[in-house]
């Protein structure tokens, strides 16, 4: 790949990027009201039931990528968390508890793990890439009981490169017991997002973006994978639309451009787009990852504005 001519066009596009998505913002009135199927998206950076980090990646058991994941109590409560690692691409699930102490974080490397035998905390290392699920077993009916906890996740590798994102939290919404059973519909868990919007960069000989999807529903208990077809809707800067759309089981990440020629600056026909992500029968949660080519390969975490709501459902074992 060619890299840019300099590092201040890769910031002047990505600032292009980001007043973009404002404008059309506002310009397409992204409110939900007056539309009968739009729900509230999940309320983010405040403690969650649970949480799903949508992108895990371990590669040459660590020496190449590896992913430090943070979990965070914050109650002043001893915690029980149950996760879930959900690997692609058999969809397979490994899951663990851990015991987090009142008022703190507990990190790990995704490719090692982590044990406590006094809290009865047990991590087991990951290989490939997926993605996390965490859900709160609270001692107490009530909301507070439930709504306790915070993610953030980096991705790094040997080259440099790395990236971090919080995880996607679902509150709960109404007390009552915990069930293996989530229902993601509005009225006992948060829904989920009926649509991601994101700036984005077109690509071209020195930037490119990847994106990581993740399906809400999933039945974890009877392994059996959700499937989902992705439309994907891309604005220009003049306001012109183009579509492009994929269908994926359980887990998918893949460049933009290996989707649709309309993720390329030559079809696109500018720098920068706004791209607005909503699945057809299961809604969807994810992120971009940006990459831009000057001297040396650079990344970052792009993550979306969630807009409306739809209701999902996640089965533990």
């Amino acid at each position: 790949m060619v890299g840019l001519n300099a590092g201040a066009d890769v910031t002047r596009r990505t600032r292009a990027g980001r007043k973009l998505v404002v404008t059309m913002v506002l310009a397409l009135g992204l409110s939900t009201a007056g539309r009968a199927d739009a729900g509230s998206p999940p309320d983010q950076r405040l403690p969650s039931a649970l949480l799903q980090y949508p992108f895990i990646v371990v590669e040459d058991g660590g020496a190449t990528r590896d992913t430090r994941v943070e979990l965070v109590n914050l109650t002043s409560r001893q915690l029980q968390v149950q996760c879930f690692y959900v690997q692609s691409p058999l969809c397979r699930e490994t899951d663990f508890f851990v015991t987090l102490t009142p008022n703190q974080p507990l990190s790990w490397l995704a490719s090692r793990g982590t044990s406590n035998p006094l809290t009865w905390t047990a991590v087991p290392p990951f290989f490939g890439t997926g993605e996390l699920k965490c859900a709160v077993l609270p001692s107490q009916p009530e909301i507070d009981a439930h709504n306790a906890i915070q993610g953030r996740a980096m991705v790094f590798g040997a080259d440099g490169q790395t990236l971090a994102y919080g995880a996607v939290g679902f509150r709960r919404l109404s007390a009552g017991e915990f069930s293996p059973v989530l229902p993601l519909d509005g009225e006992t868990y948060a829904q989920c997002p009926d649509e991601l919007h994101f700036a984005f960069v077109a690509s071209d000989e020195g930037s490119d973006s990847e994106i990581v999807l993740v399906p809400c529903s999933q039945d974890l208990e009877n392994l059996r994978p959700t499937t989902t077809t992705v439309l994907f809707r891309v604005i220009n800067e003049f306001e012109e639309t183009l579509s492009a759309a994929l269908t994926f089981t359980c887990f998918d990440h893949r460049p933009l451009q290996k989707i649709s020629p309309v993720f390329t600056r030559d079809t696109l026909g500018s720098l920068t787009g706004h791209l607005v992500v909503r699945a057809a029968e299961e809604p969807v949660v994810g992120l971009l990852i940006d990459q831009f080519t000057d001297g040396a390969l650079s990344t970052s975490a792009n993550e979306p504005f969630l807009r409306g709501g739809r209701s999902a459902t996640v089965r533990l074992p």
